[in-house]
């Protein structure tokens, strides 16, 4: 066959579908050039292939922001250069260039792993693993050389343990650790360097300005081509460094305006525009949106001049058109005239599915759609297909009423991805590619309207965008509910603009029926005909004069575009409020979904098309009788065909049970989607489904839970690329249930037990109660709460409210080894619903490690036994903070399979309280309109584990039915990370545990000794007191200088008073530590001896050799404060001679061995002690085997230490880095 030629490169980037290409054909001026378009995304590449200029040679990217706080670097460490060089925070002494610096030099350090993408991550660890094993295979093989080459038994024994020591350090890659050096040059221009090679050598790198200023950037060492930008805030002491979290954004910025001058057919839709590069995905959470980067990214878009903001990312919401974020979107598009386009989302097909903040009114929301062109050149399917919308492309309308998608645009593209993708382009596809699709086109537009000095307006473009838009072809079987008006057209929008200069650019339309945005009748309850009232609230721009109100009038004629909704012909308008009615009628409407609108037109130019639209959705349920089911047969499909049926789900179902079954089917992708609309409850809960491959004969069942009375929507689709007519689906449903009634709600203590009555109302359904205790819930409280300073123009919103952080902080520990999931109370599932801006947690352990972060998702994590510290962030107005000072948080502590709670059934509470009968522990069948009982007993002090404390919460799942007969999962082996859920036929318990400790008997008062001390002997012993308790905080103050000037003079005034003696021993020890040097050692060695003569040894190991009773508990105390004293004092003395003494090799055994008389020398306590003795040895392999033993069980820092010291030692230079590089990221001076 004849090879097809020419590729249709211009389909790979779509713009024929909506005119983009003949309006450039016949306008290449207005190409984009003139407008800025904020991509609020990962993150663009600056060195992507496409991303360097427009279309006028101008730089490309503008600017480029992390507005997350991912990449912010504490910079606030100032220091003076010394003879060229700087002391960096890794502990690396950086060279530093020939820089004309005005003051000194700002430090900071930040590891590699917290700036890559996770994809980046793992290729460069893999890479890193490789060259290391290489180096280490080496190393082991020139041991073994040594080991076969000595013939001296003892020598070979020593370099045997070195092979083995050597094999035993653990590889762990934490990664690149980077010094950060930030000066002000004598222009004032903060400049930025990073140590990307860890060469310390900074004379290297071209100090970078923030990017805004020159357009420069950086690229990260080990080949990974991901580059990085700057930005410098708080005068040098934040720093932040700006690098993508993924592809996206920079595939995104792409198809919105990419510029190839040597193949323009791969340009962008507006390849002159300019693009702003806002990160508000966070690397911290792999990518995720962050209410603090949505709203600093609005801070940096407005800052940066950007006419259009682009966003292709959403959440599904609980409340539609609600929050904190939705409510700046509409101050920044309506006060500062920035037009916002956004993703409707991917979730579809089933209604009802539009995301945040597509689902929100003041934005241009899209759908993605995909034509034949697309097809070919993208997807490279096998045949020539209709144009269509995707099957995954959200639908609307939103939950409230208002509008889904209010456009579609073609929803997939292959364009330019970042560098270090190590590929020039990619395919995607998603409204997160429809969006600037449609987002480029308004930008053409927009370049041609500034060209010739149109005004508009916001919500003029996006009335304009709505009446110019092509609907599908009828062959589609679209409606707007899957494709909003229909594709935007370019060419058409441009006319249109330019027709009718001026027209309503000031002012756009609240329209309101009950205070939603549409109305929306989906439950069969409401199903009549009804009046309703709508509110027409015109909002003009605060340029518009009063005068000029006063004299707004607007004269518009009202149509419906159905016979059931009916509506006034004509509406006069003026600049308050009025109201109209419309009257709906669903009662001739069959089964299904039915849109109408109420279009209302300015009679002065009607051609202009509706000056606003009033959308009115009513879906049609079948009625579902009890222990019926309804069976849909022959059900035939073709290329993106989607089915939908609605069911009015019965009183008394809790679960649906759905078998889908293909009779002649070819092989092909199928969808099966269901979907309630609830109130305040996110689709995340109330949808489901899946993607599935049917071919003939088989059969695919699915059981969900449902809402009674409310209606479910069931959609099933072939897949928009599956190719195939042939044969049919069978759908078949019915729906199952028991109510269940406890008096209590199923919450309960260890003094009550629980009666439970269920009701089967449907069908008769096999039962077999079960029920298990499987997370356990503390309530943690703030133990400090912090009000960070503001970081100034970066956090200012435009009209100069300054936005805030407070940092909590709590404290929790863990006596095992637990999966653990921290959950912020009425923030948890919030992020564009939530009336707060932004939450972030951390945990950190005891060494202020960072061992764990989330947002307003949170997922479990395993962690150790130990001390940990959560800081929660909290971002938001002064106002709204305060109260949140003292906002509790919730831990979860998962119990795995084998410790779970099983919760013990009774036939009768008399039973429970008796231990009688208990509950059936075989399956039984409950018939249609029966019921049965059981008791619910608390579980027995002896399951509850011991480190639950009272008034603790216990929560898991009673499950009802059989799980063998009837086909239902049984409960999860482990709780889900996400927390838990109920599943299908279960229901959530929970339990307040309660200790109940047996009465004792109180023992006789003691009366207290008189107190014999004379006022003088008194104000000694707390003149004595105040004298160590001062020491000691100038000790731990680092104030050792002071402390070394006044201990002398206490040592006289309080002579032999051992508490003062140990602090002179701890003080001794702080200044040979930090001065390291013989002096200081003597200094340890007097000190000892003071303690060594204040302590009677022979009379103190008399008095341990006996047994003491409790009248002597007095004196005990006494002589365990001599003994702890005398333990330390040996301690401190045996370490100055290990590390500053060597030449004393039997005093350091001598002391030793006296330390040993005294205490057990084991533990972490005696860490430096251990390694110091098997050094005396002179055998570093013995030594860093001994460091590895114990590092299995104690991860301190001095093992850490002490292990790369040997490993210096032994010259073992690939593993230097790494171990360096490990102890930084474990033991951090700050919390990060």
């Amino acid at each position: 066959s004849e090879v097809a030629t020419p590729f249709p490169a211009e389909a790979l980037l779509p713009k024929e579908e909506t005119q983009a290409s003949s309006f450039l054909k016949e306008n290449p001026s207005f190409d984009g050039r003139g407008v800025v378009v904020a991509v609020f995304d990962t993150g663009v590449d600056p060195a992507a292939i496409g991303l360097q200029t427009t279309t006028e040679g101008k730089p490309k990217v503008v600017d480029i922001v992390d507005a997350t706080g991912s990449g912010d670097v504490d910079t606030s460490t100032t220091q003076d250069a010394v003879d060229g060089t700087l002391t960096g925070l890794t502990g690396r002494t950086l060279k530093v260039g020939d820089w004309e610096v005005d003051g000194q030099f700002h430090l900071g350090i930040k590891a590699a792993y917290e700036l890559y993408p996770r994809g980046l991550t793992a290729r460069i660890k893999e890479r890193r693993k490789k060259a290391f094993d290489e180096e280490h295979r080496a190393a082991l093989n020139a041991i073994q050389l040594q080991l076969s080459q000595e013939t001296d038994a003892d020598q070979k024994k020593k370099i045997q343990v070195s092979y083995d020591a050597l094999s035993g350090v653990s590889y762990n890659d934490v990664g690149p650790i980077y010094d950060v050096v930030v000066f002000k040059d004598k222009a004032g221009v903060y400049r930025v360097v990073v140590d990307v090679d860890e060469a310390c050598d900074l004379s290297n790198y071209a100090p970078l300005a923030d990017y805004r200023l020159e357009h420069q950037y950086g690229t990260f060492g080990d080949n990974s081509q991901l580059t990085f930008s700057v930005n410098v805030y708080d005068e040098g002491n934040l720093t932040s460094i700006v690098t993508n979290a993924g592809s996206h954004g920079t595939h995104v910025s792409g198809i919105v305006s990419a510029y190839h001058p040597n193949d323009t057919a791969l340009n962008g839709i507006a390849p002159g525009a300019q693009i702003v590069s806002v990160k508000i995905g966070d690397s911290r959470l792999g990518s995720m949106e962050t209410g603090t980067g949505l709203v600093r990214g609005l801070i940096a878009a407005k800052r940066a001049g950007a006419d259009l903001i682009n966003m292709s990312y959403g959440e599904p919401s609980s409340i539609p058109n609600t929050g904190r974020f939705i409510e700046l979107i509409g101050e920044f598009v309506n006060t500062h005239g920035i037009i916002f386009v956004t993703s409707a989302g991917n979730a579809g097909p089933c209604l009802s599915t539009v995301g945040a903040p597509g689902n929100s009114e003041n934005v241009i929301s899209v759908g993605a759609m995909v034509n034949s062109k697309m097809m070919q050149a993208e997807y490279s399917l096998r045949e020539t297909l209709p144009a269509t919308q995707y099957t995954w492309s959200s639908r609307g309308p939103a939950k409230d009423g208002g509008a889904g998608p209010l456009v579609s645009a073609p929803g997939g593209a292959i364009t330019c991805v970042p560098a270090w993708t190590e590929s020039k382009s990619q395919l995607m596809n998603g409204t997160s590619m429809s969006s600037p699709n449609c987002c480029g086109n308004i930008a053409l537009v927009l370049s041609g309207l500034k060209k010739y000095n149109i005004a508009y307006s916001p919500h003029l473009i996006s009335r304009a965008v709505q009446n110019t838009a092509r609907p599908a072809s009828i062959e589609a079987n679209l409606s707007s509910l899957d494709q909003g008006s229909g594709v935007i057209q370019c060419a058409d929008l441009f006319q249109y603009l330019a027709k009718k200069e001026g027209h309503l650019v000031d002012v756009h339309f609240q329209v309101r029926a009950g205070g939603k945005r549409g109305i929306y009748t989906k439950k069969a309850s409401a199903l009549y005909p009804r009046e309703h009232t709508v509110t027409v609230a015109p909002k003009f721009h605060e340029r518009v004069s009063s005068a000029d109100k006063s004299l707004f009038d607007l004269r518009l004629s009202l149509t419906s575009t159905a016979s059931w909704l009916s509506c006034p012909e004509f509406f006069a308008l003026q600049s308050q409020t009025r109201s109209f009615k419309v009257f709906v009628d669903p009662t001739k409407l069959k089964e299904g979904a039915h849109f109408a609108q109420i279009l209302a037109h300015d009679t002065a130019h009607p051609e202009l098309g509706p000056v606003f639209r009033f959308p009115v959705t009513v879906v049609v349920p079948t009625s579902v009788a009890p222990e019926s089911h309804v069976v849909i047969d022959n059900i035939s499909f073709e290329h993106s065909r989607v089915h939908r049926r609605f069911f009015e789900v019965p009183v008394g179902a809790t679960f649906a049970h759905v078998t889908i079954k293909a009779t002649g089917v070819s092989k092909r992708l199928f969808n099966f989607q269901h979907h309630q609309v609830l109130p305040q409850v996110s689709m995340k809960t109330t949808k489901g489904g899946a993607y599935m491959w049917l071919e003939d004969g088989d059969t695919k069942e699915f059981r969900f839970e449902v809402a009674a009375s409310y209606t479910l929507e069931a959609c099933l689709s072939q897949y928009w690329s599956s190719l195939g007519t042939d044969g049919t689906l069978k759908f078949d449903i019915q729906f199952h249930g028991v109510e269940v009634v406890a008096p209590e709600g199923l919450l309960s203590n260890a003094l009550t037990s629980v009666p439970v009555r269920v009701e089967s109302r449907l069908r008769s359904e096999v039962l077999l109660p079960k029920a298990f205790l499987s997370v356990v819930q503390q309530t943690l409280v703030p133990k400090t709460a912090t009000l960070l300073p503001d970081q100034g123009d970066r956090d200012l919103l435009p009209d100069k409210r300054q936005i805030r952080a407070l940092v909590n902080t709590y404290e929790f520990s863990l006596t095992e080894k637990l999966t653990i999931r921290p959950s912020i109370p009425d923030f948890n599932e919030h992020l564009y619903d939530s009336p707060q801006e932004a939450q972030f947690w951390m945990i950190y352990n005891k060494n202020k490690k960072l061992v764990a972060k989330g947002d307003y998702l949170s997922e479990a994590l395993s962690l150790e036994k130990g001390k940990y510290v959560v800081r929660v962030l909290f971002r938001s107005d002064l106002t709204s903070l305060e109260p949140l000072k003292s906002k509790a948080i919730v831990l979860e502590i998962h119990l795995p399979k084998a410790k779970q709670i099983p919760v013990t059934m009774f036939k009768s509470v008399p039973s429970a309280i008796g231990g009688g009968s208990k509950a059936p522990t075989s399956s039984y069948t409950l018939q249609k309109g029966a019921a049965t009982c059981f008791t619910l007993s608390p579980p027995p002090a002896s399951k509850v584990p011991k480190w639950v404390e009272s008034g603790w919460l216990l929560r898991g799942l009673l499950h009802l039915h059989d799980s063998v007969s009837t086909g239902i999962a049984s409960l999860p082996e482990e709780v889900p990370n996400s927390g838990l859920k109920t599943t299908v036929g279960s229901l959530k318990i929970s339990y307040i545990h309660t200790s109940v400790t047996k009465p004792s008997t109180p023992e006789a008062p003691v009366k207290p000794d008189a107190d014999t001390k004379t006022p003088q002997q008194r104000f000694e012993e707390a003149s004595r007191t105040a004298d160590v308790s001062y020491l000691n905080g100038l000790i731990k103050s680092g104030k050792l200088d002071d402390a070394v000037t006044l201990v002398p003079s206490m040592i006289t005034k309080h002579e032999g008073h051992l508490p003062l003696l140990s602090a002179n021993v701890e003080l001794a020890v702080a200044v040979v530590e930090k001065e390291k040097n013989q002096a200081n050692a003597d200094a340890v060695s007097a000190a000892v001896k003071l303690v060594l003569e204040a302590v009677d040894t022979d009379e103190l190991a008399k008095f341990f050799g006996i047994n003491h009773t409790d009248k002597e508990k007095d004196e005990v105390k006494q002589k365990q404060a001599q003994k702890d004293a005398l333990i330390a004092a040996l301690k401190a003395s045996a370490l100055v001679q290990s590390n500053f003494l060597p030449e004393s090799a039997a005093s350091f055994q001598d002391g030793i061995s006296e330390l040993r008389k005294w205490t057990k020398v084991d533990g972490e306590k005696y860490q430096k002690l251990l390694i110091a003795e098997k050094k005396q040895d002179g055998d570093s392999g013995a030594v860093l085997k001994l460091i590895l033993e114990r590092l299995k069980k104690n991860k301190g820092k001095i093992l850490y230490e002490s292990q790369l010291e040997i490993v210096k030692e032994m010259g073992w230079t690939h593993f230097v880095r790494f171990l360096e590089n490990e102890l930084l990221v474990s033991f951090p001076s700050n919390y990060a």
